[in-house]
C-alpha cells in the first residue's frame, strides 16, 4: 500500500510539472518549430522574439527573418557589428542589390579577387570593374561633384579606395576659405574663422576700417573682415600720420618719416628751424619735425624778402608781392599793361616780373607786330630786312631797287 502511495505522489509531480512549465519554461525546441507566445527559437532554445541576447541593436525576431544569427552581433565575422550594417530602415541594406544583406555578406572578404568587398560587390564570383563602387564609397558633393569625372577608385592594398587626387581644389580638410566645398562632405568652409567669428558674423576691422561681416578673401583663400583690406566693403585709406591706423594693417602711422628719420627720431627743420624729434602733423598727415609750423617746439617765422626761409616750409622767399612798382618798365606793352605787372622777391631782393603782361616777349623784341614787346621804349627793333643791294633796314624804311625799288620795309 504504501508503494503504491509514493508511485501515486511521483507521477502526480511529475505531470504537474509538465503542465506548468510547457508555456513558460524555454525549453528545447527545432528551428522548425513553433515556440508558444511571442517566442522564437534560437539554438534550440524558445526566446522572446523582441530580445537582444547578442546586443547588436536587432531582435531576434529581425535576425532570423533574414538568416542572421541572434547569438552572435557580427553574423558575417567582418568586424562591423549586424546592427550598423543593417542601416535604420525596417529592412536591412543591401548595398550591391545581389539580394544578400550587408549584414550576410562580408565587408573584409573578397572571393574573386578584384578588390570589392563581397558586400558590395553584385557579383562574387566575377571580378567586377571598380568603377561601379564610385557611386557608392565615393561623395558626389562639392568640388567632387563639379569634377566627378575626375574622381576614381583605386586598389590600395587590396581594399578599394575613393582616389580625389586629380579633383581641382579638393582637401581632406577644409582649410581654404574660397566659397566652395573643398572636403566634398556638403558644407562650405565649415571650421573656417577669423578671430572666433564664422562666415557671414559681424567682425571689426584693424585699425580706422570698422565693423564689417566675416567674408572670404578669394586671393589668399583666408578668412577677412569685409571692411579691412581686399574686403567687399573696404575702408582702408592712405596711411596719413595722424595717430591713426588709416591702412587698416594693424600698425599706428607707419612708414611715416621725415627726411629719413622715423617717428621719435631726431631731426633737422627746414630753414631757420633748428634741431628737434619727428612727430606727426594732423592736419597735413605728414611727418615733421617738432620745431617746424605745427609742431610742439615750432620756431617758424613768417616769411620775409630776404633770401632765407624764415617760415621753414623748405622754399625761401616764396609767395611774397610788394605793391610798390617803381622798379617796373614803363614803355610799350608795360605801360599799356601795368595792371599785370608784379613785384616778387628773389633770392632776397625785390624784382619787377612783368611775365603775366599781354604781349611781352622778355628783354627781346619777338613779335613783328608794331608793339614794343620788351618794354625798352623801341618797337620791333629785333626785325631788319636785308634789301637787294646787301643793306640792314629797319621797319617803314625804303627798299627795292630796279622794277622793285619805292617800297617800304613792313
Amino acid at each position: 500500500m504504501r508503494v503504491h502511495l509514493l508511485s501515486y505522489c511521483f507521477l502526480s509531480a511529475l505531470l504537474l510539472i509538465w503542465a506548468t512549465g510547457c508555456s513558460d519554461a524555454p525549453g528545447p525546441c527545432s528551428d522548425v518549430d513553433h515556440c508558444p507566445g511571442a517566442k522564437v527559437c534560437v539554438q534550440g532554445a524558445c526566446v522572446a522574439a523582441d530580445s537582444d541576447d547578442d546586443g547588436d541593436g536587432l531582435t531576434a525576431s529581425q535576425e532570423l527573418a533574414v538568416g542572421l544569427s541572434p547569438s552572435s552581433a557580427d553574423s558575417d565575422h567582418d568586424g562591423v557589428e549586424d546592427g550598423i550594417e543593417w542601416g535604420g530602415g525596417d529592412s536591412p541594406v543591401d548595398s550591391d542589390g545581389d539580394g544578400i544583406p550587408d549584414a550576410l555578406e562580408s565587408l573584409a572578404a573578397d572571393a574573386d579577387g578584384d578588390c570589392i568587398p563581397d558586400s558590395l560587390d553584385p557579383a562574387n564570383d566575377v571580378p567586377t570593374p571598380l568603377s561601379t563602387l564610385k557611386s557608392v564609397i565615393c561623395p558626389n558633393l562639392g568640388v567632387c561633384a563639379s569634377q566627378w569625372d575626375a574622381v576614381e577608385v583605386v586598389c590600395v592594398m587590396g581594399v578599394p579606395v575613393c582616389s580625389t587626387e586629380e579633383v581641382a581644389g579638393h582637401q581632406v580638410n577644409e582649410t581654404w576659405c574660397d566659397g566652395l566645398d573643398n572636403d566634398c562632405n556638403g558644407a562650405v568652409d565649415e571650421g573656417i574663422h577669423l578671430a572666433g567669428k564664422s562666415i557671414g558674423e559681424a567682425c571689426v576691422a584693424a585699425g580706422s576700417c570698422g565693423e564689417g561681416v566675416v567674408e572670404c578673401h578669394l586671393a589668399s583663400r583666408e578668412a577677412i573682415c569685409s571692411s579691412g583690406p581686399g574686403g567687399s566693403m573696404e575702408q582702408v585709406e592712405s596711411e596719413r600720420c595722424d595717430g591713426l591706423d588709416n591702412d587698416c594693417d594693424g600698425t599706428v602711422d607707419n612708414g611715416m618719416h621725415f627726411e629719413g628719420a622715423l617717428l621719435g627720431d631726431e631731426c633737422e627743420g627746414y630753414g631757420l628751424c633748428g634741431p628737434g624729434i619727428v612727430q606727426c602733423r594732423p592736419s597735413s598727415g605728414l611727418a615733421i619735425c617738432s620745431t617746424m609750423t605745427g609742431g610742439d617746439d615750432a620756431e617758424a617765422e613768417e616769411e620775409i624778402c630776404d633770401g632765407l626761409d624764415n617760415d621753414c616750409d623748405g622754399i625761401a622767399d616764396e609767395g611774397l608781392f610788394s605793391p610798390d612798382l617803381s622798379s617796373c618798365p614803363t614803355k610799350g606793352v608795360c605801360f599799356t599793361g601795368r595792371d599785370a605787372l608784379k613785384v616778387v622777391c628773389d633770392a632776397g631782393t625785390w624784382v619787377c616780373d612783368p611775365s603775366a603782361v599781354p604781349g611781352y616777349t622778355g628783354q627781346v623784341d619777338g613779335l613783328c607786330d608794331g608793339l614794343d614787346n620788351d618794354c625798352d621804349g623801341v618797337v620791333d627793333e629785333e626785325f631788319q630786312l636785308t634789301d637787294s643791294d646787301g643793306a640792314k633796314k629797319e621797319l617803314e624804311m625804303s627798299c627795292g631797287s630796279g622794277p622793285c625799288s619805292g617800297g617800304i620795309v613792313v
